[in-house]
């Protein structure tokens, strides 16, 4: 009997000993915000109310849609699929769904130049001439790849857009690889897209003294690149700054690679029938081959998955691809963009708002054919989110206005606060 009280007495002693553990491990449980529902979806405070929010944006099942994902840190809060990844084969959007980022593409060359200018082979302040010097030197000796990154070299787009256009350009440019205008709109790349540069002897403004978005500039930088390096500009930023995240499904557009993709869609014209027709209306695809420089590569060109989207990110902000400095840099106001009561400025191949009474946001909001992305990060506090859509008929800055009112709500925003600038 005694031994018996002894053995209840232990155990009963052991009891009182975990049990402090044990409420410890329920406070814990209950007091963070997401759980997992069921083994397919993280469930949390902010879970429903954008549910309700894009599930009203992209609501029909049967058409295109968008992939969304929230993070605190390296953690995943929120991740669903909305409609379809590709109306031909019925394939439903998913962690897996590799899309067009459009100029969020510009990120991946902007820490190619930043680790050259680590490594003291590359000076944002470099200009033009030093690396093109068959260029008129009046014009490129005064603008830098700092202007390049920050939309400011005064440099106007002349590409051809139609075929009159073309006529003109081809008489000045004779091409030995096209001999159509839709030749060059869908196959373009690299020198041809720039060549317009060549006789050009005039700016619109002084490098530096405006923002204004111009994607054949950045074209420039995967040539500067190879000129630094001697190396192939995809291999080279393969290997230096993709490699090292351990993401697979990062490339520039590969024709051959067209059935792991997605498609982009925009709504039928009126009176048309378009590809596709679904309970979310009427669909047409409108990505290579349809939308003109549609794959040009450092300006728009990179195909990738939410998934190895939020390695890449998390890889950036920890320091894995280019030293923290170096990402200050990237996210430094430089320019204003004069956008009406937005708040928005341009830092290095990103958007940078800084709104009364919100945490600053570095951001890309941008389409390509009918891809249309929005994906951006709150340095402090330590949160991202990106909708990936491949459809165009959204409002990107309003839903996203909207997401960030949800995220505020619920405390997500609160870290620390900025002043306007």
């Amino acid at each position: 009997m005694s031994e018996s009280i002894t053995h209840n007495d232990r155990k009963a002693a052991a009891l009182l000993r975990i049990i402090p553990f044990l409420c410890l491990g329920i406070f814990f449980l209950l007091s963070f915000s997401c759980s997992h529902k069921d083994s397919d979806r993280i469930v949390c405070e902010i879970t429903e109310p954008l549910d309700s929010l894009l599930g009203t944006v992209f609501s029909a099942p049967d058409a295109p849609g968008a992939f969304v994902t929230v993070m605190r840190g390296d953690s995943v809060v929120y991740a669903h699929g909305f409609g379809l990844a590709r109306l031909d084969t019925r394939a439903p959007m998913t962690d897996t769904t590799r899309f067009n980022i459009c100029s969020a593409s510009k990120l991946f060359v902007t820490a190619g130049v930043m680790k050259l200018v680590e490594q003291h082979r590359l000076g944002l302040d470099d200009t033009l001439s030093e690396f093109f010097p068959q260029l008129d030197k009046n014009v490129f000796g005064k603008i830098t790849i700092r202007h390049i990154l920050t939309h400011s070299t005064g440099l106007p787009d002349l590409r051809p857009r139609n075929e009159k256009e073309w006529m003109k350009y081809a008489d000045r440019f004779p091409s030995t690889q096209f001999a159509f205008f839709s030749d060059y709109l869908l196959y373009a790349k690299g020198e041809e897209l720039t060549r317009f540069f060549e006789k050009l002897d005039t700016l619109a403004y002084e490098p530096g003294s405006r923002y204004e978005y111009m994607n054949p500039t950045y074209v420039l930088l995967s040539q500067i690149i190879e000129k630094v390096t001697a190396e192939n500009f995809d291999s080279w930023l393969h290997e230096n700054v993709i490699k090292s995240t351990g993401i697979t499904t990062a490339e520039f557009y590969n024709k051959s690679h067209e059935n792991l993709y997605s498609h982009g869609y925009i709504p039928a014209e009126d009176g048309k029938s378009g590809n596709y027709s679904t309970s979310g209306g009427k669909w047409t695809e409108y990505d290579y081959g349809e939308a003109p420089f549609f794959a040009t590569k450092t300006d728009q060109g990179v195909m990738i998955t939410p998934a190895d989207f939020r390695k890449w990110i998390r890889a950036l902000c920890n320091g894995r691809i280019i030293s923290q400095a170096s990402l200050d840099t990237i996210n430094t106001v430089y320019i204003s963009t004069h956008l009406s009561n937005s708040h928005i400025h341009y830092g290095l191949a990103t958007f940078i708002q800084t709104r009364p009474g919100m945490p600053v946001k570095v951001f890309h909001s941008t389409a390509n054919g009918g891809y249309s992305i929005f994906e951006c990060r709150f340095p402090d506090p330590d949160l991202s989110y990106m909708i990936f859509s491949n459809r165009s008929d959204w409002n990107r800055l309003e839903v996203a206005r909207k997401t960030d009112s949800i995220l505020a709500a619920h405390g997500w925003l609160t870290n620390q606060i900025h002043e306007e600038n």
